[in-house]
């Protein structure tokens, strides 16, 4: 988690910036809530209508910033959360790199192929272990496109 941390280093700011304007969303939530609150319950008092327009202004107000606060932190958060996927895409290309021999590799679609079995690999070690009990798996899947028990990553329903 902390190389993640640190391969993010560049975008801390904005995600500092969507943490904090997601906190002001929810504090303008609140803010509707006791407001309305209070004003529906004042207004069953059957005061002149003057006294209301504050407390109805101000719910106009904590409305509308509440979903201008969620709009802006999604629309900040998400362009962080792509800024970083797109140094880690990098890493992990570089990884892959390493991993990809050039003689095993024929396409571009076996690269990709190898990319999936090795993200799968924990869900596919589950798989073989309740399929059949005690079934060997063969932990190079871009090598060995299945395990002694058949099952397959292509094969999957």
């Amino acid at each position: 988690m902390r190389a993640l941390w640190d391969d993010v280093a560049s975008n801390r700011r904005e995600i500092r910036l969507a943490a904090f304007l997601g906190f002001l969303a929810s504090a303008s939530a609140v803010a509707l809530l006791g407001t309305s609150g209070w004003l529906i319950s004042r207004a069953a008092e059957l005061p002149p209508v003057l006294t209301l327009t504050v407390a109805a202004a101000l719910v106009r107000t904590f409305a509308i910033s509440r979903g201008l606060m969620r709009y802006l932190e999604r629309l900040v958060g998400h362009d962080a959360a792509f800024r970083g996927l797109t140094v880690l895409r990098v890493r992990v290309y570089q990884s892959l790199e390493l991993i990809t021999p050039l003689g095993l590799a024929s396409s571009r679609a076996e690269i990709y192929w190898r990319a999936l079995a090795l993200m799968s690999m924990r869900r596919w070690t589950y798989h073989c272990a309740w399929s059949c009990r005690g079934c060997r798996l063969d932990w190079s899947p871009w090598l060995h496109r299945r395990s002694s028990c058949g099952y397959s990553p292509s094969r999957e329903s």
